[in-house]
């Protein structure tokens, strides 16, 4: 089982991204942050595999959030999540320790191949490109998770 937390400022996001996880076999979201600071109080306890962080979190943003939890939890894999395709934001969340990013508007076949992908160490990937449809591992959960649909903006 991959434990996952979720470090993201927008509610509905955040909520999106706990549903996505938590209908994916082999995958249970540990807990979610609203902001980089309630992350850092709890993520050392929670001790996740994959944490999705959010690169503008409120408070301190992802990057420096990126760093602690890289200093706190060396095996803790970190995925960087943007609203745009941003070179120089994804550059620095992967200068900072994130394996790969996706972007919010990412379908949950992508978001689970993603977690799947850091949690094997496959580092520095591009949002997961899945196939579609009956190919997929994942076509089911993307129509259990229709209305979860991630919004394209936080």
């Amino acid at each position: 089982m991959i434990k996952v937390a979720i470090v993201e400022g927008n509610q509905t996001v955040r909520q999106s991204l706990e549903t996505i996880v938590n209908l994916a076999p082999g995958c249970r979201c540990i807990g979610t942050s609203g902001t980089a600071d309630e992350a850092l109080q709890t993520l050392r306890n929670l001790q996740p595999d994959v944490v999705l962080v959010d690169t503008q979190s409120p408070g301190r943003r992802g990057v420096e959030l990126t760093v602690r939890i890289q200093e706190w939890l060396p095996a803790t894999r970190i995925i960087a999540l943007t609203v745009y395709e941003d070179p120089d934001r994804i550059f620095r969340a992967l200068k900072a320790g994130a394996c790969g990013y996706l972007l919010k508007r990412s379908t949950p076949e992508q978001i689970i191949a993603m977690i799947h992908q850091a949690h094997r160490a496959e580092v520095t990937q591009p949002h997961a490109k899945v196939t579609d449809g009956k190919n997929s591992p994942f076509g089911e959960l993307g129509k259990k998770v229709s209305t979860a649909r991630l919004a394209s903006e936080s």
